[in-house]
């Protein structure tokens, strides 16, 4: 069947030898987004689990020179509880509320560290709709994972977001926790005219206020969960390939890069819709299909921010590992950080897949052999690891190694029509995407 069986795809080139080192540079491209997040303590949602997120709405003013940001934030969601009259949602007081309007009056609000609660114009009961618009700026603080990086390129300003798991409350006020999506999304930002900003979905409009600053609108009309909504923007040089997934329809892969990178990235991004296809062959069609798959440099390892990943390095194996969890990890996510083998073992695994598809079998047993390697020294359960910090739960041997390494083994188990048939069933479960 079409969905398991591996079918030929046309690549550009018949085979593209892996860099020396490309793997070992994969898992110190991993190894720098984990470092990022080493320093984070445990800091899960403080949110009222009585509200149920439909949309969130955000409105940023992002000053790079002085790294000060101002925003209106429109949250809108549903409530499931009797007798709701406090809200609280999730934001690091390091940004000063101005003021809070339920239903457009404004009312009262108390910030703590990690979150504010505001009492509501009335007890809603379940059912109802309310919508909060939060008005706060201030200079972000950054927990340890980043969240949001003021950084500079040979003098260029260079402004970018990394939230995963904890760290969009650092610039944004959310239900910052993965079980609760949004029904869609915007994120509009204003900045230097001269800045390309990339985000989530499909861009709206920019517009050019003639005082050097610019207006850039994008829309994500997907579920989207808190932490795979980013900002990125720089001198960005652009440009786009495109994944033509029928006859007479293609979809843009649109990529902004620094212009000092721009040889690397013209060497391993064309690839991308070479991956898009083994990965639509493998688990159904590209999820965000209306819409678009890209790339926005900053200067981590990768991060698979949901439509517009956020890659640090131009190495093949992890922009495949960040394509892949458009599927695990941003169309289907993990309800609870317990769960993250999910999104990192899945991704990792396909990583080995599309090796296989691409170059033979020696290529998949070359790249699983270092992930079995590095999956020896792994202890625990990768269903249930210590969440307790963010280190522990970034576990590398645990949840990346030994999560691909145990799909590995289903695969012997099963047989490869029942395992890729199994994969395929689980991505397009009705109950499970989006």
């Amino acid at each position: 069947m079409a969905f398991f069986a591996w079918s030929e795809i046309v690549f550009a080139q018949s085979y593209y030898p892996a860099p020396a080192g490309a793997e070992q540079r994969l898992e110190a491209a991993e190894a720098e987004k984990l470092s990022l997040r080493k320093s984070q303590a445990s800091m899960s949602s403080e949110a009222s689990s009585w509200f149920d997120v439909t949309y969130d709405s955000l409105g940023l003013t992002v000053d790079a020179q002085t790294s000060y940001l101002k925003g209106i934030v429109t949250i809108a969601g549903i409530c499931r509880a009797d007798n709701s009259s406090q809200l609280t949602l999730d934001l690091n007081n390091a940004l000063r509320i101005d003021s809070i309007l339920i239903g457009g009056v404004q009312r009262p609000f108390v910030q703590a560290p990690n979150s504010f609660a505001v009492t509501l114009d009335r007890a809603y009961q379940p059912g109802e709709n309310l919508s909060a618009t939060i008005f706060y700026e201030g200079v972000p603080a950054a927990t340890g994972l980043g969240s949001i990086i003021f950084n500079s390129h040979f003098g260029v300003p260079w402004v970018y977001t990394l939230s995963e798991p904890y760290g969009a409350k650092d610039w944004w006020p959310c239900k910052n926790d993965p079980s609760d999506k949004a029904d869609s999304a915007d994120i509009v930002v204003t900045c230097d005219s001269s800045y390309k900003v990339g985000s989530e979905g499909i861009l709206a409009s920019i517009v050019n206020h003639g005082n050097g600053t610019s207006t850039t609108h994008w829309k994500e009309r997907y579920p989207i969960a808190s932490y795979l909504v980013s900002i990125a923007f720089s001198n960005y040089i652009q440009f786009s390939n495109w994944y033509r997934y029928s006859p007479a329809d293609s979809m843009e892969v649109l990529n902004y890069i620094l212009p000092e990178d721009s040889l690397a990235a013209f060497q391993v991004l064309p690839l991308v819709p070479g991956m898009l296809s083994v990965y639509s062959n493998l688990y159904g069609q590209y999820p965000f299909i209306r819409e678009k798959y890209g790339h926005s440099e900053f200067a981590s390892g990768g991060m698979e921010h949901q439509t517009m990943t956020s890659l640090g390095s131009f190495v093949e194996n992890t922009v495949s590992h960040e394509l892949a969890h458009q599927w695990f990890g941003d169309m289907i996510t993990c309800r609870t950080w317990s769960d993250l083998w999910l999104n990192e073992g899945f991704a990792q695994y396909s990583s080995a897949l599309y090796l296989e598809k691409k170059y033979g079998v020696a290529s998949y047993w070359d790249y699983m052999n270092v992930q079995m390697h590095a999956a020896l020294p792994a202890a625990g359960e990768v269903g249930n690891p210590d969440t307790s910090t963010a280190a522990s739960l970034f576990n590398s041997p645990l949840i990346y190694n030994k999560g691909a390494s145990i799909l590995h083994m289903l695969r012997h188990v099963m047989g490869d029509s029942v395992f890729f048939l199994a994969m395929h069933a689980y991505a397009n479960d009705p109950q499970l995407q989006y």
